[in-house]
């Protein structure tokens, strides 16, 4: 044990112990508590306070120091070790930098920016999903799981609903609509949750495991106070059913994700129905049209052309390129596999034919032009910060029990269609664009990002000033003087007015006095507001 003033550590000798995880005897010190503190604060999920932790009591066990007492030296020091002698990959490195962020510069107040200078992070390496077929996720299934109804019903319910390990463990009882054959995913990877399908095979199962067993909260629970079963046992239970199968391929169980989305894709379903399946985001990004350079004082470097970030041309020729250097790659490796209508491709002949021919081919990259000026910029951004899942204008009627509402049909030269939903399945879809507690709806990065906007942005506004990019503002109009309200009741031309009432956004009338219903109902009706959004 190396117990300094600030931190208590056990050091271990083996290289490859796991950062993430804490032994169950080691003694918290307050140095690492008020860091757990720091992380609660910022909303972040305990996954990652648990990973940020780890990574933090990795570098102060390696130099037998409290982390709080070490500097530049050492952090690069640390960072050559993951790099060069535990060869960690490229999201375990960045997950250590990032730790070191939140430590060093989130919690201590040190600016640290000068400390990686010349620590390049490293890019994952894009590969592309190895899958399953349909024949061996049959296997799998039913004769890697025989004898054994929970891992079958485990498995299924991985397979069947595309969940990830931590979703597949905390499946509730409450998570399963038998009525809409639906199935929501309440605890999902960063909070967000979704809901995706169920299939009647898989809820017979579902069912024949509950009136057996009784569970009583979750789903796939363990042990006498019923919690849900953790990430080791699930672990064990596909490893277990992938080697009495007799698949040799080593895959993980998130293998049995990437298969789903696989198999849907080649059945015909759109991509933009299988990304809401497995809960990936759609991002935009907008960005910055030029940079600081490395001189003193900096100066500011945009693109050769006005119009566009790069050109499209350029652009349009180097993804061709990518793209047909990656298929013959894949080829080459024995990944990429021909099938059906594509079975002639497997021949040498006919392949290279077709990459002469895809090379031949004009590709077309679709890029909208530069959002100029910082009117521009705030137009953009409006349309997301006041913005919600469906404008008023597009609401059409409502009644007691459903919702009818306009939409475009893009597949039809997005001309313009209706829908009636039941208002329970209306407010369930307008509930998937509301963020969860801790999400915004616009991160900034680069010279936008909080830890470096103040000190960047104004060196960037005197660098651009003095630049042939700079753009001057438009002249604001002038906003008209409002007019008067009236000091006279439109209905009885009487001046003296007493307020009994007032209209919220939504046009409902909340009485401010007593006997103000009965007024309303002598007078009338009073106008409805509508909101111009």
């Amino acid at each position: 044990m190396i117990q300094s003033s600030g931190i208590a550590t056990s050091i271990s000798t083996s290289s490859n112990t796991n950062p993430l995880h804490a032994a169950p005897t080691e003694r918290v010190s307050p140095l690492r508590q008020r860091f757990i503190e720091h992380l609660i604060l910022q909303q972040k999920a305990p996954r990652t306070v648990q990973a940020y932790t780890g990574w933090v009591r990795d570098l102060a066990k390696f130099h037998h120091r409290s982390p709080d007492q070490l500097g530049q030296p050492e952090i690069r020091s640390w960072i050559l070790h993951l790099i060069t002698e535990r060869k960690l990959s490229a999201s375990s490195i960045n997950l250590a930098i990032n730790a070191l962020r939140a430590f060093h510069h989130g919690m201590l107040g040190q600016d640290i920016e000068s400390w990686f200078v010349g620590i390049k992070r490293p890019a994952r390496k894009l590969q592309p999903p190895r899958v399953f077929s349909i024949e061996e996720i049959e296997r799998l299934i039913t004769v890697g799981t025989e004898g054994d109804p929970f891992a079958r019903v485990f498995l299924m319910t991985v397979f069947g609903c595309s969940l990830r390990l931590s979703e597949a463990t905390h499946v509730q009882i409450s998570d399963m609509d038998a009525t809409r054959m639906q199935l929501r995913v309440s605890h999902p990877k960063g909070g967000r949750q979704r809901v995706t399908i169920l299939s009647p095979v898989l809820l017979q199962e579902m069912r024949r495991w509950y009136r057996v067993h009784r569970p009583v909260r979750w789903l796939f629970s363990q042990g006498p106070d019923q919690d849900p079963i953790c990430k080791g046992t699930a672990q064990n239970i596909f490893y277990g059913a992938q080697r009495r199968s007799g698949i040799k391929k080593k895959l993980g169980i998130h293998a049995l994700r990437h298969s789903f989305a696989t198999l849907l894709l080649e059945s015909g379903v759109e991509i933009t129905v299988v990304q809401k399946l497995l809960g990936h985001a759609h991002l935009h990004c907008l960005v910055t049209g030029g940079e600081l350079t490395a001189e003193d004082p900096p100066q500011w470097r945009g693109p050769p052309q006005d119009q566009y970030l790069f050109p499209v041309r350029a652009v349009a020729a180097m993804f061709a390129g990518k793209f047909l250097s990656g298929l013959e790659q894949l080829r080459t490796e024995g990944t990429l596999q021909f099938h059906g209508r594509l079975t002639a491709w497997g021949d040498p002949a006919v392949w290279q034919r077709t990459l002469n021919a895809l090379r031949g081919t004009p590709w077309i990259v679709f890029a909208k032009g530069s959002v100029v000026g910082p009117e521009s910029v705030l137009q953009y951004l409006g349309r997301y910060t006041h913005r919600v899942a469906i404008s008023n204008g597009r609401l059409l009627r409502m009644d007691e029990r459903t919702v009818t509402f306009r939409y475009k049909d893009y597949r039809n030269g997005d001309a313009p269609r209706e829908m009636t939903l039941d208002g329970a399945e209306f407010i369930r879809r307008f509930a998937l664009n509301v963020l969860p507690a801790g999400f915004t709806k616009i991160r900034h990065y680069g010279l936008l990002g909080n830890n470096r906007r103040s000190r960047d942005i104004p060196v960037a506004r005197t660098a651009l000033a003095q630049s042939r990019w700079r753009v001057d503002l438009a002249p604001s109009k002038a906003i008209p003087a409002a007019k008067p309200e009236p000091s006279t009741c439109p209905r009885c031309n009487s001046d003296e007015l007493v307020c009994v009432a007032r209209l919220d956004a939504s046009g409902r009338f909340i009485p401010l006095q007593r006997g103000a219903r009965s007024l309303r109902l002598r007078t009338g009706e009073p106008p409805r507001i509508w909101d111009s959004s």
